[in-house]
């Protein structure tokens, strides 16, 4: 096939674009129940290709039915305001709110080839909008976006060399989140429901409780063997009771800096801020972590070393609560050189020699997923934000001794999740460099 083939269509020659609506209790005639329903918000930080849930489903709101329109599986979603451009394909029948204008697909589309079509043109899209308030692309705009269409074989074809890199993508992002499920699993079981301690308080057998809870013989004599009474009730003999401020050695709010050069600003460092975090634990891609330039002082002061925790501290909304941490790892450091966090977030050293890092980091993430941290979050001025000060002076961790710390080694999980990432972010890198030859038609295949 040669590039003639091509033909210049609009979108609206391929598919029917149809926009979104708002749940409301009037008859519908397309659809009523348990079915899921998207925002913009559900593809932010989204880093997978298909999606078959969000935050909300309309039976969640109270409703039994909507007037919004059922999106049949594999139409391509595009978000068409707040923000304009996430793409994500529907795994199943979906529904989406006034926030996009998706793709209902014509027969001899491949859903796919389109999915890399919009992301490949994202800033072409996002220029189209228009707006005071906030700006939006409309229907009207969209079904007119023209560009260059191959016929169905090729497009299967691109779509399948980017698909593959997206494969391999997707497969080390969910190998690290089991990774990192299991050394949830280990820290939950032995420093917070204290499982081992409660088995040698039984008198179980020992090579039962070796065999349970995978320790060594070393492990096994590390752990106590009854409970103590303690502000926060019993807990292991020889254990302490600390505050977060008594487990930090540093704390410091981020900065900002200034977008453009300046004698005043003149250190260029990438800064992490709350929506950079999500991409940053599960993948590792930093792309989207803007550089900006600093005052010396503030730099110097704030700089992230390997072992800091960055805490989101102001934000946050309607089910995603201020709170959320990133572990500053070595993969981090070396990618993201003289890296800072963003003004809105927190730079958190722990005192070593009292926690370490990667079980003050795993502290903080289980208070976000068991919604603990939320008590902390108080709405000002449209911003949630998180009661710092309250925060180290009320909040307590049970702390084990230094040396059982010490042998709960989490490297072999923060060392295969750090490699992963460099996999992730060279498969990235590739599939960005051949994403507009192809899709363009300049790389044939």
């Amino acid at each position: 096939m040669q590039k003639s083939d091509w033909k210049k269509c609009k979108l609206g020659d391929v598919a029917e674009v149809v926009g979104g609506g708002t749940p409301s209790t009037k008859e519908s005639l397309y659809w009523n129940g348990d079915v899921p329903w998207l925002t913009p918000k559900d593809l932010s930080g989204y880093n997978e290709r298909y999606i078959s849930h969000g935050e909300r489903n309309i039976s969640e709101e109270g409703l039994d039915n909507s007037s919004a329109i059922l999106l049949p599986a594999s139409s391509v979603l595009l978000t068409s305001r707040a923000p304009i451009g996430y793409v994500a394909i529907a795994k199943n029948p979906i529904a989406t709110n006034q926030g996009f204008k998706s793709l209902v697909l014509k027969k001899g589309q491949y859903p796919l080839f389109y999915y890399y079509l919009l992301k490949a043109n994202v800033e072409y899209i996002q220029n189209m909008g228009s707006g005071s308030t906030f700006k939006e692309v409309s229907g009207g705009v969209v079904k007119e976006l023209t560009f260059l269409i191959p016929e169905y074989e090729e497009q299967k074809r691109i779509a399948g060399i980017l698909g593959s890199l997206d494969d391999k993508i997707e497969l080390l992002q969910k190998q690290n989140k089991t990774l990192e499920d299991m050394a949830k699993a280990i820290f939950k079981s032995w420093f917070v429901d204290f499982d081992v301690v409660h088995a040698k308080q039984k008198g179980l057998p020992k090579a039962d409780i070796m065999r349970e809870y995978h320790l060594t013989d070393e492990l096994y004599d590390l752990f106590p063997s009854d409970f103590e009474n303690s502000s926060l009730g019993p807990i292991p003999l020889g254990w302490q009771v600390k505050n977060v401020g008594e487990l930090l050695s540093f704390s410091i709010g981020g900065g900002w800096g200034n977008e453009e050069e300046s004698e005043s600003f003149p250190i260029k460092a990438p800064v992490i801020r709350g929506t950079d975090i999500p991409n940053l634990r599960s993948s590792g891609t930093y792309s989207d972590v803007p550089v900006r330039f600093h005052k010396k002082s503030n730099h110097i002061s704030r700089e992230l070393k390997e072992g800091d925790i960055v805490l989101e501290v102001a934000g946050g909304s309607k089910g995603q609560p201020v709170g959320r941490a990133l572990f500053v790892s070595d993969y981090i450091i070396k990618s993201l050189p003289n890296v800072i966090c963003a003004s809105f977030c927190k730079l958190l050293r722990p005192n070593k020699k009292l926690l370490l890092p990667e079980l003050f980091y795993l502290c903080l993430d289980m208070m976000y997923q068991t919604g603990e941290i939320e008590q902390y979050q108080v709405q000002s001025t449209g911003i949630s934000n998180f009661q710092f000060k309250q925060f180290c002076e009320d909040k307590q961790f049970v702390i084990p001794n230094m040396e059982l710390q010490k042998k709960l080694s989490l490297n072999v999980y923060i060392d295969k999740i750090g490699n992963n990432k460099k996999q992730i972010q060279t498969l990235t890198e590739l599939r960005d460099t051949l994403l507009p030859p192809l899709i363009s038609g300049k790389i044939r295949v």
